[in-house]
């Protein structure tokens, strides 16, 4: 019985150090969440913050348990940390744009300007970074490291980019084609993602290109993963089909967001990585 749970090393397997943490973070993020419900009115924003809070404080836990450090978890703090994230920042604005591009240069939408306010996309950037930082500490923090030691990057990748799919499966809109599409391009976000982790050994790129992508995608104006966004611009659509164009969902149901990510998983599939990168490179055909 002591097998199932201890390794040869008398450690705790990774496979429950993720299931551990999992636990951790929904613990601390419903806390978190009804202490939450007592601040004023003109501080609701924080509660877009909640997530973020909750999954940093399980990491925090985590890793003390195991004697590590938040560094080891992905959350080096240093000058090289912010400029990966500035570096993943751009990398997911303009695969974004790439996209939008694709989609605008077969006729499928135009933009109108509807606002300059520079709070809305300022707001937005702070909402985005929230997100970005709560989804990659989940799905490429403590639980995908342990899982990735335990049976190896290729499968770990695999497991963390169907659940990562999964959980967007019950957003707005998700029937028809925009199901199909959108599982596609969220499960080719996820092994995108996690390579950036695995290439970097930081969170920092992946959390970049999360907020990058969302970012822009919502100061455009188009739906973020179904939910409706306010920016400086709003699409209109000319009547292409939606798995062309996304429609409502956002770019990340469209026919050209799969080309994107696939090409991009492929190029970082191929890259060797910079200092820090988890394990050796794989062959393209891995996808890590």
């Amino acid at each position: 019985m002591k097998a199932i749970f201890y390794g040869a090393d008398a450690r705790l397997r990774s496979g429950w150090k993720a299931a551990l943490f999992i636990l951790t973070a929904i613990a601390f993020i419903g806390a978190i969440g009804m202490l939450a419900q007592l601040i004023p009115p003109q501080y609701k924003a924080f509660k877009n913050a909640v997530p973020a809070i909750g999954v940093l404080l399980a990491t925090f836990i985590c890793v003390r348990v195991e004697k590590s450090t938040m560094a080891d978890a992905g959350y080096r703090l240093d000058g090289r940390f912010l400029l990966q994230f500035a570096a993943g920042t751009m990398m997911g604005i303009a695969l974004l744009l790439i996209a939008g591009a694709a989609v605008w240069s077969l006729d499928g939408f135009h933009l109108e300007r509807v606002s300059s306010d520079y709070g809305i996309v300022a707001a937005s950037a702070a909402f985005m970074l929230c997100v970005g930082i709560f989804e990659e500490t989940a799905f490429h923090g403590f639980a995908f490291q342990r899982v990735v030691r335990n049976i190896g990057p290729l499968k770990a990748q695999l497991i963390f980019a169907i659940a990562f799919a999964a959980v967007h499966m019950g957003n707005p809109g998700m029937h028809g084609m925009t199901l199909v599409m959108g599982v596609i391009n969220i499960f080719l976000a996820g092994l995108m993602l996690g390579l950036c982790y695995l290439r970097t050994g930081s969170l920092a790129l992946p959390i970049g290109v999360h907020m990058g992508w969302n970012w822009m995608q919502g100061t455009l104006g188009f739906g973020v993963s179904g939910t409706t966004s306010s920016g400086w611009w709003k699409p209109v659509f000319h009547g292409q089909p939606q798995w062309l164009t996304g429609g409502t969902f956002g770019l990340e149901a469209s026919a050209a967001g799969v080309v994107v990510l696939a090409l991009t998983v492929l190029a970082l599939a191929r890259w060797k990585g910079s200092a820090g990168a988890i394990g050796a490179p794989q062959p393209a055909a891995a996808l890590a």
